[in-house]
């Protein structure tokens, strides 16, 4: 099982990365992957949807090695390739993958795929923020794939005014989070505000739950104008988890003073991935309430 909590987005935001490029074509795949790619990929080449190529990159104690994603009509898969040895591979197909995150920091953006079983580390691909629109084509590839659930007849609320309460930033985050075709079902959203006592303020990030046909989303998008005067600047950070609703989905509300812990999971054990996220206690109740038809059950 792994655990991604809201640090999940506060990784360190290091130096800036390599710029990240789109590939029109297997043939200029470079070539410490080209025979491996070729291998998984014969006779689906015309299925092929993104391909994105990372350089190697390493400086001061901080390295990364060369990078490949590949997206198809179903599957995504995930090359690297170290400064010796033989390229690593991780793929899976688009409704076996339970948990996705696509996060920006200050320097650099991450996406995280996880599909495996417990004990086996996702799929960790990082970019420069000026490649940010490659991945996030590549990512609205997977997202606009999964398995719908539920009726087409579901209530949907249109983005602008279910959102107009939001900051910027979260609405931002979360409209650039859905896409065509699966609609915004419901949301709860908070921040610093909703928490009374100063000290649990400072612990609490702006964010929201918000679900649709296919994932369960759990956003966050700081306001630069709460983190004004801290020195994390990490703090900044934005982005979205989506949860896999063609897997099973359930958890619990840990009831606390001021901030409640959220622990949300995704699948069952050997196949499963948790979430940890902060709620303020006020507004336990709501998120509930929209979480209450996936099986997420209060604990004391």
């Amino acid at each position: 099982m792994t655990t991604l909590t809201t640090a999940t987005f506060s990784r360190s935001t290091g130096r800036q990365l390599p710029f990240s490029t789109r590939l029109s074509a297997l043939a200029e795949v470079p070539l410490q992957f080209r025979k491996t790619v070729a291998r998984l990929l014969e006779g689906r080449e015309q299925n092929i949807r993104h391909i994105l190529f990372t350089p190697e990159f390493g400086t001061f104690g901080e390295y990364c090695p060369a990078t490949l994603f590949i997206v198809t009509d179903h599957e995504w898969l995930a090359f690297s390739a170290e400064r010796a040895g033989a390229p690593t591979v991780c793929y899976s197909d688009f409704n076996q993958t339970r948990l996705i995150e696509f996060s920006l920091a200050l320097l650099q953006g991450c996406l995280v795929l996880e599909s495996g079983e417990v004990g086996e580390q996702p799929c960790i691909l990082r970019f420069n923020l000026s490649s940010r629109e490659l991945f996030h084509d590549a990512l609205a590839v997977i997202l606009s794939r999964g398995t719908v659930v539920g009726g087409a007849d579901t209530p949907t609320q249109a983005l602008p005014a279910a959102c107009e309460k939001l900051s910027f930033a979260l609405r931002s985050t979360l409209g650039e989070s859905l896409v065509p075709g699966d609609p915004l079902l419901d949301f709860v959203s908070w921040s610093r505000a909703d928490v009374a006592d100063p000290v649990d303020r400072l612990r609490l990030h702006a964010g929201c739950i918000a679900l649709t046909r296919r994932f369960l989303m759990l956003v966050r998008a700081d306001d630069p104008a709460d983190r004004a005067g801290e020195a994390d600047l990490a703090g900044y950070n934005r982005g979205a988890v989506f949860l896999n609703r063609n897997y099973a989905i359930a958890g619990r509300d840990l009831s606390k003073d001021g901030i409640d812990e959220l622990e949300i999971l995704v699948g069952q054990e050997p196949q499963s991935s948790m979430v940890n996220v902060p709620i303020p206690s006020s507004l336990s109740a709501e998120v509930l309430r929209l979480l209450s038809p996936l099986g997420v059950a209060t604990a004391a």
